[in-house]
């Protein structure tokens, strides 16, 4: 589809040369017309990298997104510099290669302080493959509450989450200073993860590769089992994500029948340790004598 879309990112990387070397150091994610995007730089031995990534899931399903980027870095002395790269974001990872690299003797022409400024101004010239918010919660004439995540507003009514959601249902109609207040702040909310979590609960299709994760995540955190049972019913059907994750989840958010299809999918002692977390404490006993078993009957 034909968009015609902008938005701006803007920091400031503090004490850059002191970074941690050949780490890629991320700023908090940014959702911009329901797409995630977050700024990265990597300070290597004799290089400076500064990336912009799109950070929805590089999986199979083909998506891509047509854009201009123009990266303003501050200069000490003089007008800033400005950089024009066009780039095409899609499902292939190497997408998100750097915007920029600077050499760490060019650098020293935008430390002030030892910091560096940097803005990205991005045009989007189309987007396909990518589905739009199949809900918008910024409707206040239908709503009780507010909830807030990120810097952004979730208009929402209290009794259908109620319904959905022990923590809803205890916080709106319990004796808590939050219960009466017009808005509530949630705070570690990803506000991207907020959105999709509030659509399976108004009964929208949202969960897929790309969602799951914060949808599970949230319906943990809030006791909403529709939206677990949604997500289980997505990674039993429809997934692509590796066995590993989905073995993980299941355990982690007692999804069973997920847990028992991919025990089923495990058919060599090398699938079975593939699925092993590097946390140890991930796995209850119950779990590692059922991996143990699988394993045993596997030889």
């Amino acid at each position: 589809m034909s968009t015609d879309k902008v938005f701006q990112m803007k920091d400031v990387f503090v004490d850059l040369l002191n970074m941690e070397k050949d780490e890629y150091h991320y700023l908090p994610t940014e959702i911009h017309f329901n797409i995630p995007w977050k700024l990265g730089v990597s300070v290597e031995e004799n290089d400076t990298y500064f990336y912009l990534i799109c950070d929805k899931f590089h999986g199979i399903e083909e998506w891509s997104i047509d854009t201009n980027i123009v990266m303003n870095i501050r200069k000490i002395f003089g007008e800033n510099d400005s950089i024009s790269v066009d780039r095409i974001f899609s499902q292939d990872p190497e997408t998100n290669d750097p915007i920029k690299i600077f050499s760490l003797g060019e650098m020293d022409s935008y430390l002030i302080n030892g910091n560096v400024t940097i803005e990205f101004n991005v045009t989007i010239n189309g987007i396909t493959g990518i589905k739009e918010p199949f809900r918008t919660f910024n409707e206040s004439e239908f709503s009780d509450v507010i909830l807030i995540a990120g810097d952004q507003k979730f208009h929402v009514i209290k009794m259908y989450l109620a319904a959905h959601s022990t923590y809803f249902n205890t916080l709106f109609h319990g004796n808590f200073k939050e219960s009466g207040k017009p808005e509530i702040e949630l705070k570690d909310v990803d506000p991207y993860d907020l959105q999709h979590f509030l659509e399976v609960l108004y009964g929208e299709s949202s969960v897929d590769d790309d969602t799951v994760t914060g949808i599970l995540k949230l319906g943990d955190m809030y006791d909403a089992r529709t939206a677990i049972r949604r997500c289980e019913e997505f990674l039993l059907e429809k997934s692509k994500h590796p066995l590993k994750m989905k073995f993980i989840s299941a355990v982690r958010y007692n999804m069973d029948r997920l847990k028992e299809k991919c025990l089923s999918e495990m058919k060599t002692v090398a699938e079975i340790v593939d699925v092993v977390p590097e946390d140890a404490d991930q796995f209850s006993p119950t779990v590692w004598k059922e991996l143990f078993l699988k394993a045993y009957s596997s030889h």
